[in-house]
């Protein structure tokens, strides 16, 4: 009868070790999900973060491009208001040269007008 309980209380001794050890298997468990949550929240922070930054480099990519497009504009109409400049002053110096004909024409024919109405010596 003894060695009955005796083997009773040693059984029941390994069984209250086996579920304190199973207590503590299932308590490290919960420190690992809690651990594991833990990052999941780290890392979904941290790929929020990087989304936003990626959004604001994309952002300032299409600025930049619009800014790039736009001197583009800038330089092409440079470009034909030089253009149109230099076909004015061509067109001018083509017009002056002209009044230079026209003033050495009336220049010409005044000097004949004036020898035709002196008296002849």
């Amino acid at each position: 009868m003894y060695s009955c309980s005796s083997m009773l209380y040693s059984f029941s001794s390994m069984l209250y070790s086996c579920s304190s050890m199973l207590y503590s298997f299932s308590s490290m468990l919960d420190s690992s999900s809690s651990l594991m949550n833990s990052c999941g929240s780290l890392m979904y922070s941290c790929s929020s973060m990087l989304y936003n930054f990626s959004s604001m480099l994309y952002s300032c990519s299409s600025m930049l491009y619009s800014c790039r497009s736009m001197l583009y504009s800038c330089r092409s109409m440079l470009y034909s208001c030089r253009s149109m400049l230099y076909s004015c002053s061509s067109m001018l110096y083509i017009c002056s040269s002209m009044l230079y004909s026209c003033s050495s024409m009336l220049y010409s024919c005044s000097y004949i007008l004036y020898s035709c109405s002196s008296p002849a010596v």
